[in-house]
């Protein structure tokens, strides 16, 4: 496996060449020295843009120094103000394998209402990263072409059938990608952390920043842990630790998530939690059919979701945001959805993650209950069925679910099993519905916990805490379920020089405004605490005797 990486010394491939007749047929393999080279960006330029795009080329595995080589996709975005000498900013997606396409476009806008790419990268370059097996990476590893043809079939089913005829894709794909010569087992965490460290140097920045989010933050501490001497700051974002097994934390994690949400809204909507699990129990006795819709998007930005200020945001900013707002009334299908226990718990797991967070989200559940109309259920579950059942490749928003499992199935999925996992969810609820969807979640939908994507694991000691003192800031979403804060509060002792912040949002806290002047006034001075500058308080829409009092004092 990957230890820390070493660039070739090429003068030693010159001394062997010197020596060898020159009429010798015997030949000299050379060993792969990182290099990069310019390509025309995959996205749109603004005009007289300065971005520049290239393609890292690396071994595929390092430990075949020898061997095939891949190319890493890359957009530096130059500092709109010029030269600085400051320290880039190294971006860091998460999923694993999620999409750029967002992260592209935004950085790439220098327009006055780009709040993020203004204050996330002020005055220094930022380069967005595509990393292995991901986005227009090759080879990048997607598997919509298994899975894309499912999404007509999965809509109306349980969501362990879905589950069902997700692995039998992912049988397939994995088998397409073996036979194409893709070495899996390449697909690291090590691996992708030795591209962003041979970057750096290929691309001649001594010390870089590193912003990360999810899965990012584990690789970005991946390079805390081998590379420190190339980091001068790190932000840490909806936190993964090495030492999280989500699959066996994400039952505690979702729950966690639920106790935040029930709680928060409580004032105002103080029956709300009882109602919430009333519908859940109702809908395993008695599924209800309902018509969901997709929905033709909006052809106008006028709603003020975001208040005053939205209306000076740039139109990426503003989709970033409000995305799932941004789609007319008008249904471009009639899909039919057995609306079962499972799928409302799914609903609110999906809500509880959007940044930011949903102000009308207690609102939606108590008209839910009152009116019967499990409509905003439906229309969630088609949409948590289009993302795992993605039709895109690159430059779409689809994501590389190949290289997810990759991910995950050399690291944490090799060190647990099935039956852990569902003892892991017995022990932490008896709630049949929450049970059925964790179950499908993290064990029916995942081909490395069910042994079915076969690769080389890493050392588990790679799962050990990290101990450092680079300049690190920890930030995580109050409703996040997916790295709640149950997941990093203990990492934070193991790094001496860190600044932790709940801020009241879900998943990805930096698409808010204040919690990117955070990340800036850190940059700039990583020896300072930033301070929190984001609401501490929740704003709920509506509320307790909302014009219903009769019908919000019953339960």
């Amino acid at each position: 496996m990957v230890t820390k990486i070493k660039l070739t010394v090429m003068w030693l491939v010159s001394v062997v060449l010197l020596l060898a007749p020159v009429s010798s047929s015997w030949s000299v393999a050379l060993a792969i020295v990182p290099r990069f080279e310019s390509t025309t960006c995959k996205h749109t330029l603004e005009p007289n843009s300065t971005t520049q795009c290239g393609y890292l080329t690396v071994p595929e595995d390092r430990g075949k120094p020898y061997g095939k080589t891949i190319q890493i996709y890359v957009g530096i975005f130059k500092n709109p103000n010029g030269a600085s000498g400051n320290e880039p900013v190294f971006y860091l997606i998460g999923g694993p394998g999620a999409t750029t396409v967002d992260a592209f476009n935004i950085f790439e806008d220098t327009s006055p209402g780009n709040y993020i790419r203004q204050t996330f990268g002020d005055n220094r370059d930022i380069v967005v990263i595509d990393q292995r097996g991901t986005n227009n990476s090759l080879p990048a590893l997607y598997c919509s072409d298994e899975l894309g043809p499912l999404r007509s079939q999965v809509y109306g089913i349980s969501f362990q059938d879905a589950a069902a005829l997700r692995i039998q894709a992912f049988s397939t794909c994995y088998n397409r990608l073996k036979n194409q010569g893709v070495d899996l087992s390449a697909y690291n965490t090590l691996e992708n952390a030795a591209d962003i460290k041979d970057l750096a140097a290929v691309l001649g920045y001594g010390k870089i920043n590193i912003y990360s989010a999810s899965y990012g933050t584990r690789l970005g501490m991946m390079m805390m842990k081998y590379y420190p001497e190339i980091i001068k700051s790190m932000v840490l974002d909806s936190i993964l630790p090495p030492e999280i097994n989500p699959f066996e934390q994400e039952t505690p994690g979702v729950l966690y998530s639920f106790r935040s949400f029930f709680d928060a809204a409580k004032s105002k909507y103080p029956l709300l939690e009882t109602r919430f699990y009333k519908m859940m129990e109702e809908l395993d006795a008695s599924p209800a059919s309902v018509v969901g819709h997709h929905y033709a998007q909006s052809s106008s930005l006028t709603h003020d979701r975001g208040g005053l200020s939205s209306r000076f945001m740039s139109s990426h900013v503003y989709h970033l945001l409000y995305h799932r707002f941004e789609q007319s009334s008008v249904p471009t299908d009639n899909i039919l959805v057995n609306v079962t226990g499972d799928k409302l718990a799914s609903f609110l797991v999906a809500e509880l993650k959007q940044t930011p967070y949903d102000a009308q989200l207690p609102m939606k559940i108590n008209a839910m209950y009152t009116t019967g109309d499990y409509g905003p259920v439906a229309d969630a579950w088609i949409s948590f069925m289009d993302f795992f059942f993605p039709n895109g490749g690159p430059g779409t928003e689809s994501p590389s679910v190949g290289m997810y499992n990759c991910i995950f199935a050399t690291q944490d999925a090799f060190y647990t099993s099935p039956n852990r996992i569902y003892e892991v969810i017995h022990q932490n609820t008896s709630n049949r519905s929450i049970a059925t969807w964790l179950e499908s979640q993290f064990v029916l939908m995942e081909p490395g916990i069910l042994g079915l994507w076969p690769v080389e694991p890493l050392p588990f000691h790679e799962s050990n805490p990290l101990v450092s003192d680079i300049p690190t800031l920890m930030l995580v979403g109050s409703l996040d379920n997916a790295t709640p804060a149950i997941f990093s509060r203990p990492s934070a002792a193991f790094l001496s020089r860190s600044y932790y912040f709940s801020v009241l949002a879900g998943h990805a806290t930096a698409y808010l405004e204040c919690v990117d002047q955070m990340v800036n006034r850190f940059i700039k001075n990583p020896s300072a605490n930033p301070g929190n500058s984001c609401s501490t308080i929740y704003q709920w829409a509506g509320g307790f005797c909302s014009g219903h009092c009769e019908q919000e004092n019953s339960p």
